[in-house]
């Protein structure tokens, strides 16, 4: 049977739509399109941040305690490898959060940006956990009143500064959470000694705030393009029970390998760190015509396709 020319070209058009990669302009079409037709804020979804907020300061203060505890062991090599994993990401993501928070009010009055920049250095996820929680109660009671346009207007507010966090916290779960737990795990295995409470909890902590960041990442992802419908919280809590298990096997293979060969395993990983960024650099600096912000989560749209 002949096929018609019109038919061929329409078939050649619909595979290559479906194999190709999105190029530039059909990324900026989907960042101008609206956030999400649904502006309703759900009720699970202010219960997920309020549990973010909380995570974080947690899981600080866990790996501070333990920090101190191997200070009074005097274990000074896992005294100062801990703090060096709290410390050290910490100022990067500090870093970047006030890059961030300035450049989305470099047009705004720069008392304001003076006023609350130190409170991003200070807090830099409370403040925007806050901020995000905030216009997420305005656009939930807008929505009450029946004030459409408000309720839009702080829903897309609400999205940006969870976008934000999401991205901050994916380079945190890299710098820090991952490379704690790996050292924990690795010192227990590695060690004579019982595990403590405060090891236990650290490395349990680490675990669920990794899990939950992932978790919290795939969630913006979908919200931010108007396609994809919301991750219902039954699709919450499987991803949860999903990446849980998967990191706990990863984890658990990298940290017995390093408890037995601590230096290549350091450098294995570096390594690998290494060229993953310069591989994620590349593909970012191909696509022109995107300002420095929207450039950061475009990734996470043609991953998220």
């Amino acid at each position: 049977m002949t096929e018609i020319p019109g038919e061929t070209m329409e078939k050649e058009y619909s595979l290559q739509a479906l194999t190709s990669e999105p190029d530039s302009n059909t990324i900026l079409r989907r960042l101008s399109q609206p956030i999400s037709e649904n502006f309703s804020v759900e009720y699970y979804e202010i219960v997920f941040t309020g549990i973010s907020m909380l995570l974080r300061p947690a899981a600080i203060i866990w790996n501070l305690l333990l920090a101190v505890e191997y200070y009074n062991l005097n274990k000074w090599n896992y005294f100062t490898w801990t703090l060096s994993y709290i410390l050290v990401p910490m100022v990067i993501t500090t870093l970047l959060g006030i890059h961030m928070y300035v450049s989305d009010r470099k047009k705004e009055n720069k008392k304001i940006c003076s006023k609350f920049l130190w409170l991003v250095v200070l807090c830099p996820f409370l403040f925007r956990y806050c901020k995000s929680l905030k216009y997420a109660l305005i656009s939930k009671h807008a929505e009450r009143q029946n004030d459409y346009a408000m309720q839009k207007k702080y829903y897309k507010i609400m999205i940006e500064e969870e976008t934000d966090i999401a991205l901050i916290r994916i380079f945190e779960s890299a710098l820090e959470v991952a490379p704690q737990k790996i050292l924990q795990i690795s010192i227990y295995l590695a060690g004579e000694d019982k595990m403590t409470w405060l090891q236990f909890l650290t490395i349990c902590g680490c675990f669920f705030t990794l899990t939950w960041c992932i978790v919290g990442y795939h969630k913006n992802i979908r919200t931010i393009q108007p396609d994809k419908e919301k991750i219902s919280i039954i699709g919450i809590i499987v991803q949860i029970a999903w990446h849980f298990c998967i990191y706990v096997s990863r984890i658990l293979s990298i940290a017995t390998v390093a408890s037995i060969f601590p230096l290549p395993t350091i450098i294995a990983c570096s390594l690998h760190a290494f060229l993953i960024g310069l591989k994620e650099k590349a593909k970012a600096s191909q696509i022109l015509g995107i300002d420095t912000k929207r450039r950061m989560h475009i990734p996470a749209i043609i991953n998220g396709r």
